[in-house]
């Protein structure tokens, strides 16, 4: 059959004015004890009560509030509530599939004053130590920060995972993004300030950087414009540290490119007047005990260290130092008969041998480069047989 119905009541006002029509009105006065006491009681619990319309509730002494649907119900779906009452201030979330649930205010926010805050299951959490000051106008964090982004470089625009922007007005220092790492262990691990990996999968026109650091100065001013500035600073003790390093490189390559450098510099002055220009200035002051002093140390034996301009010594009692030993640049030769043959690998087709007396002996003469053996050896010869002079010679390359 089409429907059973326990109770089907249906009123009908077809002319003139009825204040109030009730489908269904129940006036229940209880004057002796009740335990519960119903309204309307419906027993079954899969049953589905329908109220097409607004269901009002009615003060105990006066007013109402009334929840009905909207006008185009979406659905048909049921909200389940939770099974407590809640605590102060909180909210009831649906989980999207009707389930409700009481949480604390979004608004609310989580930890201690300053903290900063995240996402933890929904709610407003505080990172512990790292704090935001809003008198200072700054904030740090106790934690790692990990930035990650995706640009599609088919519209050539710039993707920026950090962007630090300050306008500076009253003189004081100013610091795009400031990271300190400290550690009180003691361990072999490795620790770093800042660690940028860059990588690229696919073939680009594009250069490939690391770190970019863009400077500009307008204006008079009396300090130094830095583009990098390293400061480190080691208290050792013990047997101390292996080294310390103000900046580090390192470049591996596989496969085939035009050039790869370890530090790669260009200076221009595009206008005005700079009295010096350096492409790397080196200010070393050692204070205390330094077994060897080095400006520029170069570690590869067969590297050729290229200079396209002069190369100047600018302090009068400093100048070319050059090791001396098996197969030299330099050395020292003593003639016997008036010649000598110098055995060195260093000499090549295209070397000019520079030589000057040393030590006067025997019957000293003029002496002179008479054969070169590349990769083996050179001679000298005297003018005087008798010579035995202690003789300086100098192998340099024609490039």
């Amino acid at each position: 059959q089409a429907a059973a119905y326990g109770l089907y009541l249906s009123t009908t006002v077809s002319s003139g004015t009825t204040t109030n029509v009730y489908g269904i009105y129940i006036d229940g006065t209880v004057t002796g004890i009740a335990t519960n006491r119903y309204g309307i009681y419906q027993a079954d619990p899969l049953a589905v009560n329908v109220f097409k319309g607004a269901v009002r509730f009615d003060g105990s002494t006066s007013g109402s509030t009334a929840i009905q649907a909207a006008a185009v119900a979406g659905g048909p779906f049921t909200w389940t509530l939770p099974v407590t009452a809640g605590a102060a201030g909180n909210v009831l979330r649906t989980n999207g599939a009707g389930v409700l649930s009481w949480v604390t205010a979004g608004g609310a926010p989580g930890g201690s004053t300053k903290q900063l805050q995240f996402n933890n299951l929904g709610v407003f959490g505080g990172i512990a130590g790292s704090v935001y000051n809003s008198a200072a106008g700054a904030g740090t964090f106790s934690t790692g920060l990990i930035l990650s982004q995706t640009v599609d470089s088919s519209y050539y625009s710039k993707g920026y995972s950090l962007t630090s922007l300050i306008t500076e007005t009253g003189g004081l220092p100013t610091v795009g993004v400031d990271i300190t790492a400290t550690s009180t262990t003691t361990g072999v691990g490795n620790m770093s300030g800042l660690v940028v990996t860059t990588s690229r999968s696919n073939k680009s026109d594009g250069s490939l950087r690391g770190i970019t650091s863009t400077v500009s100065s307008a204006g008079t001013n009396s300090d130094v414009v830095y583009g990098l500035d390293a400061v480190v600073s080691t208290a050792v003790s013990g047997t101390g540290y292996a080294g310390s390093y103000a900046l580090s490189g390192r470049v591996t390559v596989s496969g085939t490119q035009a050039a790869a450098y370890g530090l790669y510099l260009s200076t221009t002055v595009s206008s005005g007047t700079t009295t010096n220009v350096y492409g790397i200035y080196i200010d070393g002051t050692v204070t205390g005990i330094a077994t060897n002093r080095y400006g520029v140390y170069q570690a590869d034996p067969l590297a050729v260290n290229f200079f396209a301009g002069q190369v100047q010594f600018g302090t009068a009692g400093f100048g070319l130092s050059i090791k001396e030993g098996s197969n030299a640049k330099q050395g020292l030769a003593v003639l016997v008969g008036g010649t000598v043959t110098v055995a060195t690998t260093a000499v090549t087709a295209n070397s000019r041998i520079y030589i000057s007396g040393n030590v006067d002996g025997g019957a000293p003469g003029w002496v002179r480069v008479s054969a070169k053996v590349a990769g083996t050896s050179f001679t000298l010869t005297s003018s005087s047989v008798a010579d035995t002079s202690s003789i300086a010679w100098l192998i340099v390359e024609a490039v």
